[in-house]
């Protein structure tokens, strides 16, 4: 509705299908392309699966449920994508992609800790 009260299309995409949103996505690209279109606003609802930062479960603070969780679970776009790559291509992803996080970890691991003066490095108030 704010979207809207500017001016904007707005659509919303509930289940957090990624080919939805992809198509969507494109189909206003086009648009503006073309010149036929302009700005369009996607609402691309998702859900949480771990605590607001960290990587615990935050069930039992009361705010929400196992059962709020369990369609996003069970609509697991990752593995719903991953399911439509062969089996060897897959593999070879998720190891290019576990290498480069082993990679990411050591040079974190190994690099020394910033100076406090870096503490407001590219940090804007308004």
């Amino acid at each position: 509705a704010k979207a809207r009260a500017f001016g904007l299309p707005a659509l919303r995409i509930e289940n957090g299908d990624v080919l939805a949103i992809r198509a969507k996505a494109l189909e206003a690209l086009e648009a503006m392309r073309a010149g036929t279109g302009g700005p369009v606003f996607l609402e691309c609802l998702t859900y949480r699966w771990r605590e607001h930062v960290g990587p615990n479960e935050d069930f039992n603070q009361g705010y929400r449920s196992k059962a709020a969780m369990e369609p996003w679970v069970k609509n697991d776009q990752v593995e719903r994508l991953g399911g439509m790559i062969k089996a060897d291509r897959r593999r070879a992803i998720d190891a290019e992609i576990e290498a480069e996080v082993r990679a990411c970890v050591a040079h974190a691991e190994q690099s020394p800790w910033p100076s406090p003066n870096e503490l407001s490095t590219h940090v804007h108030a308004g």
